[in-house]
């Protein structure tokens, strides 16, 4: 394997005997600091944009470090990295002694599970034996790092497995740190021994072009038929939207009110809306499976107002979808109606259920807008309020306090009865409950859209000057649902709602954006999100989702966010973009026309919130007056198409 250097770092001795010349090479996805880790090894700053091998005199001996390309770079051709890769490989010759699998602190993404993976198939299953991990971005790890990898997920719980629990963490940042650079060589002096002091070597090392042909061809096949299968679904799921809205709809002018039903599945929600929009709009159970599998909409006009009726599967199989299409909702302009539907009979422990998850569903704002819907009113003897207060020993008389009194009574064994429907409508009046308000007048509602660990929460807690989202370095993801949180910026009320890693939650960041209605509120922002550094192909595979959830209108008001700003160090945004000028990113930049934005959440200050709500009021404003300009053009055409054009 190489001479024996009988001194330990420093003039100290060790255990082990220690080989005069190492040979290190580093590999993992792009982006995660290879380069940087071989510098901070080295002790100067060696390896930049080309990769390559270089060596030192380090601590009485020669340390050898190997930088290879990352995998799936979208800066390279999957040809030209595979000649890299051989060229590196070759400069290790006759082989490592330490295979260092570089992974960056934070959530295990599937693309870094990949690259995991092409790593064995190039190196083969033995080479785990010399394999050793090497977290990078310490400078995030705020708590002891062996706690944090007990919270990890099985994938890397299962890397980490093969690794035989071999790994280190480095703090790029602090290069001068020399006591990391020591504890790494100490670690790998003892794998080696452990070896018997040999460097790897297998047929596979030699058969690396084979393999990566091989892999090259797998993968470019396994991305190419799930870009087809997500591009697939999210065009069945917009001819989906365009069926339930009815013929026209899409384009129709918004509702002067929504209706929004919610209960246990077969309570009569769907029975409810037929009654309300006076047709069989909405398809009954025959059988004792509910009908409704999904959220589904009607609107007709009713005593000259247009009512749009949202009819919803069970809300005991599906809370969190119909929490998410509420959160959308809220934040609209429109006037609103919750119905939450009971029986007129024994009020059971599954219909008190039902209730308080509707109540939670609907938080504070919701519940404010909502009537308790009793239905059955064909089986009912008595007055609705003497039922109500006949029902002395079940929970429902607490229910009906916590609706504030609001309730009303429906009978859909006679639908054709407009009374029931029109004393709900003057219920509704007489309370001055519908609001008719621009929920944000003057203000923003920011929504925060990437993939996992690019800054979402960091950047949603700069934008409100506050620690309002859990921002943290973890093994997997922090976010987890749709958070709202609202604050006070510049005497401008701000909503900002921070989303999970959209790779993976695609469905569920849609149906948030179906919630809202076409003509929102007067700035609705929704912020792009991607980190300063090498552009990856997972980073372009989030981008082009969120644009394809977005859809072209709400792109149009739409920022690409780069966070790290701390990293550019004196570089400009715009510097940092050119140098990628024949790249994804700068084509991803160029599709934004231009819309992009620049967060230091590591200490920017304030001025850099005030320059994006400032560059959004102005294309908000710039939108606003194309709309008026067609108007003015097309004049009653506009007023149909008008709503869609303002998203």
């Amino acid at each position: 394997g190489g001479s024996i250097c009988s001194r330990g770092p420093g003039g100290a001795s060790v255990r082990q005997p220690r080989l005069c010349q190492l040979r290190l090479v580093l590999v993992g996805k792009t982006g995660v600091g290879k380069s940087s880790s071989g510098n901070t090894i080295l002790g100067k700053d060696v390896f930049r944009a080309a990769t390559g091998s270089q060596q030192e005199k380090l601590f009485q001996r020669t340390i050898s470090v190997v930088d290879t390309p990352g995998l799936f770079d979208t800066t390279m051709s999957e040809d030209a990295v595979k000649r890299e890769i051989s060229k590196c490989i070759n400069m290790s010759a006759p082989g490592p002694h330490a295979i260092l699998l570089v992974i960056r602190v934070g959530p295990f993404s599937a693309e870094e599970r990949d690259a995991v993976k092409k790593v064995e198939e190039i190196f083969g299953e033995g080479a785990w034996r010399y394999t050793m991990i090497l977290f990078t971005h310490g400078d995030k790890v705020k708590a002891e790092f062996d706690r944090m990898l007990k919270t990890a997920g099985t994938e890397l719980q299962e890397v980490l497995r093969k690794a035989g629990n071999r790994y280190h963490v480095f703090n790029n940042l602090r290069a001068n740190d020399r006591g990391q650079v020591l504890d790494l060589l100490k670690k790998v002096d003892k794998m080696v021994a452990d070896n018997g002091g040999e460097f790897y070597s297998n047929d596979t090392y030699l058969q690396v072009e084979e393999r990566l042909k091989q892999r090259e061809s797998e993968l470019r096949e396994f991305y190419e038929k799930k870009l087809k299968e997500e591009i697939k679904a999210v065009e069945l799921k917009r001819l989906s939207v365009d069926q339930h809205l009815g013929p026209g709809m899409a384009q129709s002018p918004d509702p002067d009110l929504t209706v929004f039903l919610m209960g246990r599945s077969g309570v009569g929600k769907s029975a409810s809306g037929n009654t309300i929009l006076g047709r069989a709009a909405f398809e009954l159970s025959e059988s004792w499976e509910p009908m409704t599998m999904r959220i589904q909409e009607e609107t007709e006009e009713i005593s000259g107002k247009l009512i749009r009726v949202i009819d919803t599967p069970g809300i005991e199989r599906s809370k969190e979808e119909l929490k998410t299409f509420c959160q959308g909702l809220l934040q609209s302009s429109t006037p609103l109606l919750f119905l939450v539907l009971v029986t007129t009979g024994r009020f059971t422990d599954e219909e008190e259920e039902a209730v308080q998850a509707a109540i939670t569903v609907l938080g504070d704002e919701g519940l404010a807008n909502s009537f308790l819907l009793f239905i059955g009113g064909d089986e009912l003897n008595v007055s609705l309020q003497d039922h109500i207060s006949q029902s002395k020993r079940s929970p429902l008389q607490d229910v009906v306090k916590k609706f504030g009194d609001r309730y009303h009574l429906f009978n859909n064994e006679e639908p054709e009865d407009k009374r029931q429907v029109g004393e709900l409508l003057m219920k509704i009046q007489s309370r001055r409950y519908v609001r008719n308000k621009p929920r944000l007048s003057s203000g923003f509602s920011i929504v925060l859209l990437g993939n996992t660990a690019v800054g979402k929460s960091a950047s949603a807690n700069t934008i409100l000057g506050r620690a309002a989202f859990e921002s943290r370095a973890s093994l997997k993801a922090v976010t987890t649902g749709i958070g709202e949180e609202t604050g006070q910026r510049f005497g401008k009320r701000i909503t900002v709602f921070d989303t999970p890693g959209l790779l993976g939650s695609e469905e569920l960041i849609e149906k948030y954006y179906l919630g809202l209605p076409r003509s929102s509120t007067p700035v609705l922002l929704s912020l792009v999100v991607v980190r300063v550094g090498r552009f990856t192909e997972e980073d372009r595979r989030a981008v082009e989702t969120a644009i394809r959830v977005l859809g072209p209108r709400r792109f149009e008001n739409s920022y690409l966010l780069f966070t790290g700003g701390d990293a550019l160090k004196d570089k400009s945004l715009q510097d940092f973009v050119s140098e990628d000028e024949a790249g994804p990113l700068h084509q991803v930049v160029q599709r934004f026309a231009g819309r992009t934005h620049l967060f230091n959440n590591e200490g920017g200050g304030r001025e850099q919130v005030r320059e994006l709500l400032q560059k959004a009021g102005n294309l908000h404003s710039f939108l606003e007056h194309h709309l008026r300009e067609q108007r003015k053009t097309l004049g009653p055409i506009c007023t149909v198409y008008g709503n869609e054009l303002a998203e």
